[in-house]
């Protein structure tokens, strides 16, 4: 983020200054050339705005401290808790603990047939919840072609094909890359209700998705590589399966919220109760929205291209939606 907020000020010095020079020679010049000159001018003004509109919000973000812990239930057995640490480092942890009884429905963004076979299309969480109709979002799964050069190159966009890697299932349309290895969550729907387990997904499953790695198997914390602190996104589950865990951690953002390592991660979810939970995508991906008031609005605050609060586009979303009352 430093970095991107010093290439604004850059920015800001060399167009305001450009601007002013040409400017003045256009003042020189006969009338079309001076027209021309000072549109070159007010061109190179407008860059500079722009960048320092970029700098004032980076300076906010630079500056700005860690919010409240919170706890909240909004329905029995439900909660949504927002953890705050200051060590070992600054932390933001937002988790959602929902009772199955509670879940009319688990959605996974379902593909769509191209020419190079079954793909999803990128999208941002809360557009993901109007189309899966979610009250609780979380992002899904790992996904490729994936850049991130500055914050106007990086890909995908909103909208752009992306291949799913990992065996998942969008309303019964199973798509995605197998990897040997990779645990998976599956979700049946019937008349006995939703019903999820960590199992591979087969012909009977609903929705599902696979996860780069165990976090917590049996009650226990998985053997997790060591890691730096980076911004994370599990699932998971109860021993008895009556309750489903949804964990997002911000991170990249030093005076808010630096992530955390799988260890802390998986010690945490043991903490708790958690019995099974799974990685999914994480870094810039990682994000929570959740359905307040009638809205579904952002509860994590991600970070893409250097940039905090700014989303990524991503391949798939899980959804949860809740019976309505």
């Amino acid at each position: 983020m430093w970095r991107v907020w010093i290439a604004c000020v850059v920015i800001v010095l060399v167009t305001t200054g450009a601007g002013a020079v040409v400017w003045r020679l256009a003042g020189r010049q006969a009338a079309r050339t001076r027209r021309v000159g000072r549109t070159i001018a007010a061109s190179l003004w407008l860059v500079g705005s722009s960048a320092a509109g970029l700098g004032v919000y980076l300076s906010w973000h630079l500056v700005m401290g860690q919010p409240e812990p919170s706890v909240r239930e909004p329905r029995a057995g439900m909660r949504i808790e927002r953890d705050v640490r200051t060590t070992p480092r600054r932390i933001v942890l937002h988790a959602v603990k929902i009772p199955m009884r509670e879940i009319a429905s688990i959605e996974v963004t379902p593909p769509e047939e191209t020419d190079e076979g079954l793909r999803v299309r990128a999208t941002k969480a809360v557009e993901a919840a109007a189309a899966l109709d979610g009250d609780v979002v979380i992002n899904g799964s790992f996904f490729f072609p994936f850049w991130s050069e500055h914050p106007l190159s990086y890909g995908p966009h909103v909208d752009d094909l992306v291949q799913v890697v990992g065996a998942t299932v969008g309303r019964g349309v199973r798509y995605g890359i197998d990897e040997a290895g990779w645990p998976a969550f599956s979700v049946t729907m019937g008349a006995s209700g939703v019903q999820a387990e960590f199992i591979a997904p087969d012909a009977s499953s609903y929705a599902a998705l696979s996860g780069r790695r165990w976090l917590v198997c049996g009650g226990e914390q998985a053997d997790v590589p060591e890691t730096e602190p980076y911004p994370r996104t599990a699932l998971g589950l109860d021993a008895a399966r009556e309750h489903l865990w949804l964990v997002v951690v911000d991170g990249k953002q030093p005076r808010y919220s630096e992530g955390m390592t799988l260890d802390e991660l998986s010690r945490w979810l043991v903490e708790r109760g958690v019995a099974d939970a799974i990685e999914l995508d994480g870094g810039g991906s990682s994000v929570l929205a959740l359905r307040k008031g009638g809205a579904v609005a952002l509860a994590s605050r991600p970070c893409h291209t250097s940039i905090p609060g700014r989303e990524r586009p991503v391949a798939n979303h899980l959804a949860v939606r809740l019976w309505r009352r």
